[in-house]
């Protein structure tokens, strides 16, 4: 189970990285300045402990992440790190 954490709040849980796209695209499209506003969230797997945290301008954001297909292999690029190794 992934849990979902838009601006230290939890926004619910999902069962795939790429459910976890709707919500975090949501909270960039509400920004005044969809260049560089940043939106803080995380993606926490409580199945294996690997935490996403990213504090992403809106402008990277749409660069990198334009649907659930390229934002679920920037996760697995560059997201995912493991709680157990900090």
């Amino acid at each position: 189970m992934i849990e979902i954490i838009i601006n230290d709040v939890t926004m619910g849980f999902t069962h795939s990285v790429q459910s976890a796209y709707k919500p975090i695209e949501h909270a960039y499209s509400l920004l005044d300045d969809q260049y560089s506003d940043v939106v803080e969230w995380s993606l926490i797997n409580h199945d294996n402990g690997a935490v996403c945290w990213e504090k992403m301008e809106a402008g990277m954001w749409f660069a990198c992440c334009e649907d659930e297909s390229a934002f679920s292999a920037w996760v697995k690029l560059f997201g995912w790190n493991r709680q157990d190794e900090e």
